[in-house]
């Protein structure tokens, strides 16, 4: 008992030594450090994330393909006062983003979202299971409530006016 007080005692005496003795004796601040790199440029009240569906990736359950991501960044405010968007890569690679829902040879691809997860599915309208949707790539935006009002004239089904917009980086 005796050892671990005299060891908080000496780690106590050592912090408030270094603590002390590393301020300035004039009591101004010091130099100024050198800037640090340029951020990159984009919207804090706006997240766009990747998300990259592998063919083994897709569950199939009751004829309907599903992918269920975790998105922190899904909270409580966002689901109370923002929203969550999503775009289909149209052709793999291409960078030509289409919103959600989308139809394609009569697949219906889709999302839903809640706390923490977006949801992606494809289904078939006529109830018969589609094919396994394959290598798939989509972009989920989550768009805080004040950027979302902020914004009333943007069409967010097309993603070139989200992307300026927001000044979105892809």
């Amino acid at each position: 008992m005796k050892n671990t007080l005299k060891s908080i005692t000496t780690i106590t005496l050592i912090g408030l030594l270094t603590l002390f003795n590393s301020c300035a004796k004039d009591g101004k601040d010091g130099a100024p450090g050198p800037s640090g790199a340029a951020g990159t440029n984009g919207n804090a009240n706006v997240k766009n994330i990747n998300v990259t569906i592998y063919t083994s990736d897709w569950v199939l359950n009751s004829g309907v393909y599903s992918y269920d991501k975790y998105l922190f960044e899904i909270g409580q405010n966002i689901i109370d006062n923002g929203m969550v968007l999503a775009y289909l890569e149209s052709s793999f690679g291409s960078e030509t983003w289409v919103a959600l829902p989308f139809s394609m040879k009569n697949v219906e691809l889709n999302y839903a979202f809640w706390k923490y997860y977006v949801s992606f599915t494809a289904s078939l309208g006529s109830g018969a299971t589609p094919s396994n949707p394959g290598l798939t790539r989509f972009k989920v935006l989550i768009v805080q409530g004040t950027a979302r009002l902020s914004n009333p004239h943007v069409d967010f089904n097309d993603y070139n006016q989200v992307k300026a917009a927001f000044d979105l980086k892809d």
